[in-house]
């Protein structure tokens, strides 16, 4: 591509080709107006990723794909600082190869990233392949972190408002360059977990914002690469004794700007209900009607408890 590129997006990957091939077509066709690059670094993969990569690859972006073939597996954040430090643009995207994009997905991201000098990174809405929630943001509640509105609808009224956030997922995040070298990158003392939330938290307590901008949207199939989880209790552990002081509890916070009531559960911990008054009103507006009319409620008030308890 002869235009300087106006984002990198960097892919790491282990095994799994058909879905980095899915994913970089997916780029390809939704991605046309706006100069950028394709990186990928391959994590020692032993499927076809190995002969495929580099075909694929160059037939789709032509000079604007890079390929970095590792002979042993450094891990998600290893291979992310490699790739950043050979970027040629000055914004980056990180992106899973399990992630499919939409047409919509390029233009929020960078408008909001580049009309806000206080945002360190934005990232979009990710849906699950049945169009509902995967990631709007991380929140954190007394005892964990989840993902804001998991598994709710699409089209739920609060998915589509602008957030912001403590943590965003590095499956799909824009962010400076220089800021994210500054930051020392991801921390690579973590092994395929906790390394965005860890960035995220440092960004956070340097008086930055993170935004989650839902007119941003791509599909993410979520946690394909074999092993994502095996190191999951030694990355929590990291993370307490490096970012215990730097987040605060959240949950409540998002629960209340969104109209929804927040709890104390039996075991100490936040979770999110809907107000009574509203599950008034909703038992009222379905009462005498059909059981698709009660499912379809339900299906777009993933809080609604009385409802399912009613239904079942």
């Amino acid at each position: 591509m002869a235009s300087t590129p106006v984002f990198s997006v960097i892919i790491p990957v282990f095994n799994k080709w058909e879905l980095t091939a899915q994913c970089l077509k997916s780029l390809h066709r939704t991605t046309t107006a706006i100069p950028f690059e394709v990186i990928v670094v391959d994590n020692a993969s032993c499927d076809a990723t190995v002969t495929e990569l580099d075909t694929l690859g160059h037939a789709l972006f032509h000079d604007a794909f890079r390929s970095i073939h590792l002979p042993e597996n450094i891990n998600f954040g290893p291979a992310c600082n490699l790739a950043a430090k050979e970027a040629a643009a000055n914004l980056l995207f990180f992106l899973n190869n399990d992630t499919i994009a939409t047409h919509r997905w390029v233009n929020p991201l960078l408008s909001t990233l580049e009309q806000e000098t206080s945002v360190a990174a934005v990232g979009p809405l990710l849906l699950y392949a049945n169009d509902t929630v995967q990631h709007v943001g991380v929140a954190f509640s007394c005892r964990h972190l989840l993902h804001i509105y998991q598994h709710f609808p699409s089209d739920h009224p609060v998915i589509a408002k602008r957030r912001s956030v403590q943590t965003l997922t590095a499956a799909a995040i824009l962010l400076e360059r220089d800021l994210f070298l500054s930051a020392g990158g991801f921390y690579e003392g973590y092994r395929n977990g906790f390394e965005d939330v860890d960035l995220c938290l440092r960004f956070v307590a340097q008086g930055k914002k993170l935004i989650c901008q839902p007119q941003s949207v791509l599909y993410h199939l979520e946690s394909q690469s074999a092993g994502r989880n095996t190191y999951e209790s030694a990355n929590a552990q990291l993370f307490h004794e490096r970012c215990r002081d730097l987040f605060r509890p959240d949950l409540h916070i998002h629960a209340l700007r969104d109209g929804f009531q927040p709890i104390l559960t039996d075991i100490w911990d936040l979770s999110i209900v809907m107000t009574q008054k509203e599950e008034e009103a909703l038992f009222e507006s379905v009462k005498g009607k059909s059981l698709d009319h009660w499912q379809e409620c339900i299906r777009k008030n993933p809080l609604w408890i009385r409802g399912r308890e009613y239904l079942a």
